[in-house]
């Protein structure tokens, strides 16, 4: 039986959707040991225990007072970074300036790769690690947004989340989301890494894994980190051997989108506007 598949009453087979499977589950340039321990193994500490800290985190009496969605970008990072990095609250309130105005917002800082923030603020293993688990979280939650719903490529929860996992990463990436007769979420996958401008499709490893879930529809998301949106000759060419290809398994091409920051265009669109 394959992952991912319940039986129910009577028989039926009904899917699970499988959580989203990406490659980057470490943070680059965190390495070795416990990354909230620092990351290496020290000696045998003393058998002293020190009393419990009764210092609480910078302003948070002010902050659950007013309400956490009032909290600006700027000091929401700062109080982030004091939580997690080892500097004084004075030292996080610069880095979160410096940092939001080399990368332009607080999506872009999140997202940014471990070497740009160590090299921009000097960020320790602790902070690394705290703004990986930051976006990670949000881009599952935004996941979790397409589970129980009917997905087009268009559907915005579906947009938005294929903006998160692939319009912010430092090279062009290729998504495929395997989808069932009902067009709800069978499993998310990446298929290919590319460079930054370049990326390979191939039709049919893609139609194969569809086999191998007993999808009867894909979507394939294609990220462009440079630029507009936009589809390619490559783009048009791998989505019409899609098409005929799962013409011949029972396998439909749901459709086949490009994703951008700053909006997305689409395969089925392109074709119906014509």
């Amino acid at each position: 039986m394959l992952e991912g598949t319940d039986v129910g009453m009577g028989g039926a087979a009904t899917h699970r959707p499988q959580p989203p499977v990406d490659a980057r589950d470490s943070v680059p340039g965190v390495q070795g040991g416990d990354p909230l321990r620092g990351g290496q193994s020290g000696p045998a500490k003393s058998s002293s225990r020190q009393a419990p800290s009764t210092a609480k985190p910078p302003q948070r009496a002010g902050l659950q007072g007013r309400g956490f969605e009032a909290i600006p970008d700027g000091q929401l990072l700062a109080h982030l970074l004091a939580l997690t990095t080892e500097g004084k609250e004075a030292d996080a309130d610069c880095l979160a300036d410096r940092l939001l105005h080399h990368f332009g917002s607080l999506a872009d800082v999140v997202a940014a790769p471990a070497p740009r923030l160590r090299q921009i603020a000097r960020l320790d293993e602790r902070g690394l690690l705290s703004m990986r688990l930051v976006w990670e979280v949000a881009a599952r939650l935004a996941w979790q947004e397409t589970v129980h719903q009917p997905l087009l490529a268009t559907t915005p929860a579906l947009l938005a989340y294929c903006q998160m996992r692939l319009a912010r990463e430092r090279v062009d990436q290729v998504r495929a989301l395997y989808l069932d007769v009902q067009h709800h979420l069978i499993a998310d996958e990446r298929h290919q890494v590319g460079t930054a401008g370049t990326v390979e499709v191939y039709p049919r490893e893609i139609l194969r894994r569809a086999l191998e879930l007993d999808a009867v529809g894909v979507i394939v998301a294609r990220g462009q980190v440079r630029g507009s949106a936009r589809l390619s000759a490559n783009d048009r060419s791998s989505a019409k051997a899609l098409e005929a290809g799962g013409q011949a398994l029972g396998i439909r091409l749901t459709d086949y989108v490009v994703v951008a920051r700053g909006g997305h265009c689409s395969y089925r669109g392109e074709r119906q506007s014509r």
